[in-house]
């Protein structure tokens, strides 16, 4: 495969790889922002409020559940982790306390037959009052429950398209690189290069983005920062694809082509001055001494060379 060829895939290769990551984050942070929306809306709606501190309903909780309902003390509910929090903290502790521990299974098998014949009607109507405030109690703590479930949902989302644009902003920046090699390589009076450094500076925005200001880095640094990068890369890049072209001018290969004179007549061999050094050679044709000569090829100690005119 031709270099510029393999060049060309890979450049494709990493824009594709790049735009995927980057459709794929911005799919997600829509999701993340749509399932949060919901949860929030759906909450919000049911106008549920934390006990304030120092309420009688939050001092007759337990010491570890009045800990974790301490910090949305007076709150209203509207997000999945205060959701999670409502139910088990406070919902599940005053449930607990119905029937002295029972579900709502529980209590309703008790009133059906033939258990439920062998209570008094007193019995059963306290079994009714306790069925009754289990079913509302376990049906909003479930309700609440599966809003905590989707707002956990959400964050997930929100991590996977953090690592989806960090993934992009990786891409762009080795696609960069990759246009600042083939630079080097293909004629394009510097539309790669500058292609490289805008690929460059939008893949190093994307990864330091932060939502903390303090932890930004402006467009003053990162812009003269990639600028100097892109040049210093494509200067170097450049210098050694020249010297990698350059003739070999040391070693053996380095003498063939060079010119010398002939100090004795050559038929089937004799000897050359070449470079300040004598040498043993030979040649296809007979060479008087005293004319100039050019090696052809070196082989072992021995130079092959032609006489020119």
């Amino acid at each position: 495969m031709r270099r510029k060829t393999f060049d060309a895939l890979a450049i494709m290769a990493g824009f594709v790889l790049a735009v995927v990551l980057l459709v794929a984050g911005g799919l997600l942070l829509w999701g993340q922002n749509f399932v949060n929306d919901q949860v929030h809306s759906q909450l919000a709606a049911q106008k549920v409020y934390f006990p304030p501190a120092g309420s009688p309903a939050r001092k007759a909780l337990p010491a570890a559940d009045a800990k974790a309902l301490s910090q949305y003390a007076g709150q209203q509910l509207v997000n999945g982790a205060q959701a999670e929090a409502y139910a088990n903290h406070f919902i599940a502790v005053h449930l607990s306390e119905v029937a002295n521990g029972q579900t709502y299974a529980q209590v309703s098998s008790k009133l059906q037959p033939p258990a439920v014949s062998a209570l008094t009607p007193k019995q059963v109507t306290v079994l009714k009052a306790q069925q009754d405030t289990l079913f509302r109690g376990s049906t909003l703590r479930g309700l609440l429950l599966n809003g905590y479930a989707f707002g956990e949902m959400g964050q997930i989302m929100l991590v996977a398209a953090i690592v989806a644009f960090a993934g992009a902003g990786l891409m762009l920046i080795l696609l960069g690189v990759g246009l600042f090699i083939a630079e080097a390589f293909i004629t394009s009076h510097g539309i790669l290069g500058l292609g490289g450094a805008i690929a460059m500076a939008i893949g190093s925005v994307m990864l330091i983005e932060s939502t903390s200001p303090y932890l930004r880095i402006s467009w003053s640094v990162i812009a003269p920062v990639v600028a100097l990068s892109a040049l210093l890369f494509i200067i170097t890049v450049s210098l050694a694809v020249r010297v990698h072209r350059e003739k070999v001018d040391t070693g053996k290969e380095g003498m063939i082509g060079l010119f010398g004179e002939a100090k004795t007549d050559i038929r089937e061999n004799g000897q050359v001055f070449v470079r300040g050094e004598y040498w043993t050679a030979r040649s296809d044709e007979p060479i008087a001494k005293g004319e100039r000569v050019k090696i052809e090829a070196v082989e072992g100690l021995t130079l092959k060379v032609k006489k020119t005119a």
